[in-house]
């Protein structure tokens, strides 16, 4: 399926997330970070990784890393699991995005095809 050219960022839902207000400034640069990966992950929304290589993914240190994780998993601003060393992070808006839009494809392909055969 092809990748969006381009993504709405609302910056007053960023602004006005008290989640994410509340997490450090390196927290939510390195949400930023991420979200930037997530835009072009597979599945979309989505980056995993060791710790190690969600440090280079969001540009910080080993510190500030495992403060992310500690913040995001108390504050929620976004979704965490680790499975075996591989940690998974994911943002629920752009997660849920993706799959309307899928579903949308689905839908006009369905319809496509019911039309042709009419």
């Amino acid at each position: 399926m092809a990748k969006a050219p381009a993504d709405q960022f609302y910056w007053g839902d960023w602004l006005r997330d008290p989640a994410l207000q509340a997490a450090s400034a390196s927290s939510r640069g390195i949400w930023m970070n991420l979200l930037a990966h997530m835009a072009f992950g597979d599945p979309r929304g989505q980056v995993k990784g060791t710790p190690d290589q969600l440090c280079r993914l969001g540009n910080c240190t080993e510190s500030e890393i495992e403060l992310f994780f500690d913040e995001i998993k108390h504050l929620k601003f976004g979704e965490q699991i680790t499975r075996n060393g591989i940690v998974t992070i994911w943002c629920r808006r752009m997660t849920n995005q993706e799959a309307a839009r899928q579903a949308n494809n689905k839908k006009m392909r369905d319809w496509r095809v019911t039309k042709k055969l009419l």
